[in-house]
């Protein structure tokens, strides 16, 4: 109906998912850096994703592969107007296995209370009124994982979180947040995330 947003069916949400990930991909091999790689597990592909890729890659005898995606019309992506297809060839190949091997040799603590001040907001499009939830907005903190140690952990927010945590950045109030702090290779991530709030100052 007019005015109404279709609901994003599963298999819509897994492709846009899929689009980030080889768009990722393209994006590590033009910086040389497993970095990305590791650090967008949560919203792209994990461990086992870059395993099945360089699988296929060694199925082909190395021979590049080039992946591509058509949308439908019907159905609008956030994806769509940057989307270019993926040529997976060695360096990805082995960009993708070492992020593989580190990805496997993630932590995961119990369901915990993070607070502290941002030290880092990133988001890919300012959130406006609009609400647009498929593109990632992300907060920076310090959590004190063991006493005396202290680690920065990034924290998905949705748009209307990210605007009260840049309002609480400016004031330099401290922020209030549970979720399950996940170790992927050297990177801290909250999944999870529920009860934020703003912490009033005393």
């Amino acid at each position: 109906m007019d005015g109404i947003e279709p609901e994003v069916p599963m298999e819509r949400q897994i492709f846009d998912r899929v689009a980030n990930g080889m768009a990722t991909i393209q994006q590590a091999v033009a910086a040389d850096s497993t970095d990305l790689l590791i650090a967008s597990y949560s919203s792209g592909f994990n461990a086992n994703m870059y395993r099945k890729l360089a699988e296929i890659y060694e199925a082909v005898d190395g021979r590049r592969v080039e992946y591509d995606i058509t949308w439908s019309p019907q159905l609008r992506s956030a994806y769509e107007g940057k989307w270019k297809p993926l040529l997976f060839e060695g360096r990805a190949y082995d960009l993708v296995r070492v992020a593989a091997s580190e990805l496997e040799k993630a932590e995961t603590y119990p369901d915990s209370v993070l607070e502290g001040r941002i030290v880092v907001l990133k988001s890919d499009t300012p959130p406006g009124l609009d609400e647009q939830a498929e593109f990632e907005h992300i907060i920076t903190l310090y959590w004190e994982r063991e006493k005396g140690q202290q680690v920065k952990v990034r924290v998905p927010l949705s748009p209307q979180q990210y605007i009260e945590a840049c309002d609480a950045h400016k004031e330099g109030q401290l922020i209030r947040i549970h979720g399950v702090p996940e170790k992927a290779g050297k990177y801290w991530t909250l999944t999870k995330p529920h009860g934020f709030s703003v912490v009033p100052n005393k």
